[in-house]
Formats: structure tokens, C-alpha cells, sequence
């Protein structure tokens, strides 16, 4: 038995993902129990708690969604722990992440705003924190319900980021 080839010269194929068509993206207000609003992406639907002050932007389409978080600052030290609180969070990924990358950012409304960059398999790959520091703190993250390898969700993960960056854009608090 033989084998045949038609060249010399065999290059194995390097591994590809599929393409993904993403929509064309289109956002329209919503505010959140006169606490704060903005400008949310029509392909995720809104699961809210009341009770707990979060809700969840949900992407079915991708098995994702953006968990947000709203504490009202209320003592001294309200805002402190808060932060703190979010850090840790984060700094439960150190032991899967290959980088963690934070960045400080002045949104289009003037807030402040720190967005964390996450590599690795880890479940959240995106985050960010903001607060107008008086009376508000915003915390937002985005997780998958899918245990995969974070570069076949790259794409994906670059369209929600610009939608969670957005969000950051049009933020708006109510006293």
C-alpha cells in the first residue's frame, strides 16, 4: 500500500473558528428604578432583581450576559468597600488568568470609570467599576454560561466589551 499526495510539501492547516454574523447594533434607553439609565444594546433582554439591586443584560444568542451590580453609598465608608469588594472578585481569577490589564477611563458623560481586561480561561473576561462617589457605584461584568476556550469566544467578547463600553458612555445617575 502506498500513500500519494498531490505535492511534496504537506502544510497541516492552522486552526480556525467560525465566523460569526453579528447584527448590526442598535441601542435604546432604559432606566432602572430611578436610580440610573443608560443606553442598552436590543439583543440583550433584561433580568432584573428588585430586591438585590442587579440585573442581568442577557445575550442568548452567545449564552452571555452582563451581571450589574448597584450599591448606593450610604455610609463613610460605603464606597471603600465597595471597591474593595470588586477587586477581590477579580483577583479570585489570578490563578487561571494569564494577564489582567486595568485601565482608568473618563466616559463621554464625565464619570470615572475603571474597566478590567481579563486573558485566560476564566469565566469573566470583562469588567467594570464607576461611581459618581457620593451617592452611586456601579459594578458590571461579563460571564458565559458556556465552559469553552476563551480565544473561540474572542469575537463574542469583543462585541459585548463595546456594548458594556457604551453603557459606560450614556450612564446616568438620579438622585
Amino acid at each position: 500500500m502506498s500513500l500519494l499526495a498531490c505535492n511534496k510539501n504537506h502544510k497541516p492547516k492552522p486552526k480556525g473558528y467560525n465566523h460569526i454574523n453579528f447584527p448590526e447594533k442598535s441601542y435604546v434607553p432604559i432606566t432602572i428604578k430611578n436610580k440610573y439609565s443608560f443606553e442598552k444594546n436590543t439583543q440583550a433582554s433584561v433580568e432584573q432583581n428588585d430586591s438585590y439591586g442587579w440585573l442581568n443584560l442577557l445575550y442568548k444568542n452567545y449564552d452571555a450576559k452582563i451581571l450589574i451590580t448597584h450599591k448606593y453609598i450610604e455610609k463613610e465608608n460605603d464606597l471603600t468597600s465597595f471597591v474593595n469588594e470588586s477587586y477581590k472578585l477579580t483577583n479570585q481569577h489570578n490563578k487561571k488568568a494569564s494577564s489582567i490589564k486595568e485601565t482608568h477611563i473618563k466616559t463621554k458623560n464625565d464619570l470615572n470609570a475603571i474597566i478590567i481586561d481579563l486573558k485566560g480561561e476564566v469565566p469573566t473576561q470583562f469588567q467594570f467599576i464607576t461611581t459618581d462617589s457620593v451617592n452611586h457605584f456601579l459594578r458590571g461584568a461579563l460571564y458565559f454560561q458556556v465552559a469553552t476556550k476563551n480565544d473561540s469566544l474572542a469575537p463574542i467578547i469583543e462585541y459585548i466589551k463595546k456594548d458594556m463600553i457604551h453603557i459606560l458612555n450614556t450612564l446616568e445617575w438620579y438622585e
